[in-house]
């Protein structure tokens, strides 16, 4: 039972990082198109940050290929999970 539940979560999490992937392509794209329109304003320089997390969210799994191998191994070190 705990591998069925242990591979479901996989799944779900793989799901999920396919879904934020495409979702950061989008924002990219967003942010790419309207830079020098909107570069003075504040609230575009909350979307610039929100970039820059999302950005190091991305190489966070790019440097650390074991993420994607064991996902569970993410929420391990997590008070809330381990």
């Amino acid at each position: 039972m705990g591998s069925e539940v242990e591979s479901g979560l996989e799944d779900i999490l793989k799901t999920l990082l396919e879904q934020l992937q495409a979702a950061c392509g989008i924002f990219e794209r967003i942010v790419y198109k309207n830079k020098n329109q909107h570069r003075g304003c504040s609230y575009f320089q909350y979307l610039l940050k929100v970039r820059r997390d999302l950005r190091l969210v991305a190489s966070c799994f790019i440097t650390h290929p074991h993420c994607f191998r064991d996902p569970l191994s993410l929420i391990d070190g997590f008070p809330l999970f381990g």
